[in-house]
């Protein structure tokens, strides 16, 4: 199983933490290129099920996945995996169409948002901020009810 990890060279690991499951190579580096110039920690899956695996042995925020994925898995299977945990991570799922089913499926089912590909890298930083922030909201008030 081949993990990858980002590293963070100017600043302090950022509490920031986001799980870029991608199988695509192409796809997952440009990704990671946009991200790079943050100080969030980006850790990359190459499979949905390697994706699955990480999510049980460590704690992120955001996990950004596939709508349609070769192999294994699926985007609904990798949703289902971070539902099952305490403070579940936002699922952000990535699409080449970015239509209206496929984005009314994503949020039906409980995804967090759907972002279009190619990716512009203001839409990434938008979302997956958000998409981080709402986590914080909610895994800071099953804390104070723990």
């Amino acid at each position: 199983m081949s993990m990858e990890r980002t590293a963070l060279p100017r600043r302090e690991r950022s509490p920031v933490r986001v799980l870029a499951a991608i199988p695509d190579g192409e796809e997952r580096e440009a990704l990671l290129e946009i991200l790079k110039h943050s100080a969030w920690t980006v850790d990359a899956a190459r499979s949905i099920e390697e994706a699955r695996a990480r999510l049980r042995r460590e704690g992120y925020g955001v996990v950004v996945c596939p709508y349609r994925s070769p192999g294994a898995g699926k985007w609904s299977d990798l949703l289902q995996e971070a539902r099952s945990m305490h403070a579940p991570p936002k699922v952000v799922v990535t699409d080449e169409l970015g239509d209206a089913p496929v984005w009314a499926e994503v949020i039906s089912l409980g995804g967090y948002d759907l972002l279009q590909k190619p990716f512009e890298p203001g839409e990434v930083f938008q979302v997956l901020s958000l998409a981080w922030l709402a986590y914080q909201r909610e895994s800071t008030a099953l804390k104070r009810i723990a």
